[in-house]
Order: C-alpha cells, then structure tokens, then sequence
C-alpha cells in the first residue's frame, strides 16, 4: 500500500508463482500524514473498534483500529496505509502463465 516490502511465507511457493495477498481490517495500520497517499472517507463505529474506510487512488480499503486510535482521525484527513508485518496471506490458487 505505501511501497513497503511486507514479509511474508513463501517456502510452499515455486519461482513464478502467481499469488493473491490477503490481508485482514485489523492487519492495516493508519497514520496521518499531511500528504498521504489515502483519504478517510468513512466511519464506522464498531465498539472497541472503528472501521475506517480510505480510499486510495482508485480503490478503497476498510482498516479496524481501536475507536480511541480511530478518534483522531476525521472525514477528509490524508492518511498514510500500512501493513502490519507478519500479517499478510498469499494464496496461490491460480496457475502458472504459459
């Protein structure tokens, strides 16, 4: 999302798999930024936590953060996304090209 290498496991991988990376609400960080790269555009109240939707360029992702943490940030604040480490899933369910 902000250009960061997100670790992850690849030892059941071939070279040139093709993979999908699935990553949950909860495995996203936010953090203002002045000229960040996301705009909150939504929030949702959830309890304990609030569902934060941002959109980036073209698409929007919906991130889970504490409601304390979620507090701070307003509708139209620039946001910078990130993935917590450790957090992401690769799938590889799609074959190879050629």
């Amino acid at each position: 999302l902000d250009g960061t290498v997100v670790p992850a496991d690849v030892t059941a991988r071939s070279s040139g798999d093709l993979v999908d990376a699935m990553v949950r609400p909860e495995a996203l960080l936010l953090s203002a930024a002045e000229h960040g790269p996301g705009i909150v555009t939504g929030k949702t109240f959830l309890g304990g936590t609030t569902r934060v939707t941002v959109r980036l360029d073209e698409t929007s992702v919906q991130v889970d953060r504490p409601s304390g943490e979620a507090a701070a940030l307003g509708i139209g604040d620039a946001v910078a996304v990130a993935v917590a480490p450790d957090r992401t899933l690769l799938v590889t369910d799609r074959p190879r090209p050629g």
